[in-house]
């Protein structure tokens, strides 16, 4: 997940893995260094790292868990396959520019998505239906059970 504040000029980094020993963050505003970028591990299985005056512009990172497994944000601003057939996470930074903003807007932390991590797998919060939509459904969707 990431989180800008503008009014700080800040982009935190947060990732959930509560049985990894080291997560850092690497991408192409760091050549892709696997151990140059620590998060900080929360009590809670995140973990964290906010970064200052971040340089605006776009690009493409991941997370690198243990040293050897590299793993996509898909709260991130966007993904894209990488040259390993796996995916990327990408990162658009605006200029930090906040004249033209209330400060009330610019202090609010802008949440981009949110997305729960399991340890074998990402997957997006489940979308809750009401029972209404439920029985709607069952009507609408054939059986397909042989």
């Amino acid at each position: 997940m990431i989180t800008l504040n503008r009014a700080i000029h800040t982009i935190t980094f947060e990732f959930f893995r509560p049985s990894a020993q080291t997560v850092h963050l690497a991408g192409t505003f760091n050549d892709w260094s696997c151990n140059s970028i620590r998060l900080n591990r929360q009590n809670d299985g995140w973990w964290r790292i906010t970064i200052e005056d971040f340089e605006p512009g776009d690009y493409a990172f991941q997370y690198v868990v243990d040293g050897n497994q590299w793993f996509p944000d898909f709260a991130a601003h966007g993904n894209e396959m990488n040259a390993y057939g796996g995916w990327q996470s990408l990162l658009s930074i605006p200029e930090w520019n906040v004249a033209s903003e209330s400060l009330e807007a610019a202090q609010r932390p802008e949440i981009l998505r949110v997305v729960t991590q399991s340890d074998d797998q990402l997957a997006p919060i489940p979308f809750q239906k009401s029972p209404a939509q439920d029985q709607d459904t069952a009507r609408k969707v054939p059986n397909r059970a042989a």
